[in-house]
């Protein structure tokens, strides 16, 4: 069953403005709101259907139209609904970061809708190289096993992780055990940053050489060099770590630099709002921030806090990166630095979606590519990189604002 409100929404030409005047006018675009409840579906809508030969429930995000898919996860039936729903409420947190009921940055927002943003899930990373997983035309998707997602306790468990999210292998915070440090605090806030801030904000966090990140990132790395060739360097950087200055030191050599980028800002995200200060087990301390006596193996601007105290880990950041900590902190981006817990919760009766689109904008086809990262936590994953979206012509529309409730074979997602 839907519940829905007509509502107008203006059509916004941003391209070639200035980055100030980009960022001024996300504050003023209409308000965006997340579908409720996040719940697992099994009846897929039809913008949704090519989804199904490889999924079999999904959760919706944020509203698609009839030109734009929207911004979803999907999740193959050997993940359990748990998981799937830890992945949708870490997704929510990171676009309305405050939870006010309100997206944070508009402008992101439509980015990902129109560009079919989607966390993927398989099992575990043998399932996904089984289901011989490619692409869907019109999405940006970015994976997230089930076996590398924790289990969000239950609000009367809150204090004690239950059996299921703990295990074998914890996925709880070494230092905050009541909290998550698990692999959707990395894969989810990649969607965000490179299918949402990424287009939306192409001069400044653009994945490719000269954007403001990227110029960020490069005072890190300093000397430390590459691994891999794929960069504006090529095969004239040589990685040098540990005999280099820089505190950022990437090893795998397939990372080429957009994901050394993408890499790059969640790092210090990590840094900025616990995840690494807390404890995210099998990264820290090895290869984030380190001890007294050894250098961490890829990221060094953060400090454990044991006491739960981030201030520490901040002061490093804004000293040992300080253009980095004007840029990612700057609240007109609003980029999320707070550290999602996995239970969105929204004031009462703010499910009204608000949004703007182009009616004119070109799906283009999708280029892909492998990114393979090191570690436990850190699978082979799969982005799906689409072409540039043209605007054309500045046009009001109008468009169905929903509420989602249980499933129907007449679901469609507006």
């Amino acid at each position: 069953m839907l519940e829905a409100v007509v509502v107008l929404a203006t059509v916004l030409i941003v391209g070639g403005q200035h980055l100030s005047e980009q960022s001024s006018s996300a504050r003023q675009e209409a308000e965006v709101s997340i579908i409720t409840p996040l719940t697992v579906r099994h009846k897929f809508p039809v913008p949704l259907a090519p989804f199904k030969h490889w999924f079999s429930k999904f959760v919706p995000i944020l509203p698609g139209s009839k030109h734009f898919p929207g911004v979803h996860v999907v999740a193959s039936r050997n993940v359990p609904d748990r998981k799937v729903e830890r992945i949708a409420n870490v997704l929510a947190e990171f676009l309305d970061n405050d939870e006010d009921g309100k997206v944070d940055n508009p402008h992101v927002a439509m980015h990902m809708q129109k560009r079919g943003a989607t966390m993927i899930m398989f099992g575990d990373a043998d399932e996904l190289e089984q289901s011989g997983f490619d692409d869907v035309p019109g999405f940006d998707t970015q994976d997230c096993e089930g076996d590398e997602t924790g289990v969000t306790p239950g609000r009367v468990m809150a204090h004690v992780m239950t059996a299921e999210a703990v295990g074998e292998n914890s996925m709880a915070c070494l230092y905050h055990t009541d909290m998550l440090c698990d692999a959707p605090l990395e894969e989810v806030l990649h969607l965000v940053t490179d299918v949402g801030f990424a287009y939306a904000y192409p001069k400044v966090f653009g994945t490719r050489a000269g954007s403001a990140i990227a110029i960020t990132m490069d005072e890190l790395i300093a000397n430390c060099g590459h691994s891999s060739q794929d960069t504006p360097l090529g095969k004239y950087s040589k990685y040098s770590f540990p005999d280099c200055i820089g505190k950022y030191h990437y090893t795998d050599e397939t990372c080429e630099y957009g994901c050394l980028i993408a890499e790059y800002v969640h790092h210090f995200v990590a840094s900025y709002n616990g995840e690494y200060p807390f404890g995210r087990p099998g990264v820290v301390p090895d290869n984030a921030c380190g001890t007294k006596d050894k250098r961490a193996g890829e990221w060094e601007l953060c400090a454990v806090a044991k006491d739960g105290n981030l201030s520490a880990s901040r002061e490093l950041l804004k000293r040992g990166d300080p253009d980095g900590f004007s840029l990612l902190t700057d609240p007109i981006f609003r980029l999320p630095l707070r550290m999602p817990d996995g239970k969105y919760k929204p004031p009462p009766n703010s499910s009204a979606v608000f949004f703007k689109v182009d009616a004119h904008a070109e799906r283009a086809v999708l280029g892909f590519q492998h990114i393979s990262l090191e570690g436990k936590l850190r699978r082979r994953h799969r982005m799906h990189v689409a072409g540039k979206v043209q605007t054309e012509m500045v046009k009001t529309v109008k468009f169905t604002n929903t509420k989602l409730k249980g499933d129907s074979d007449n679901t469609v997602l507006v």
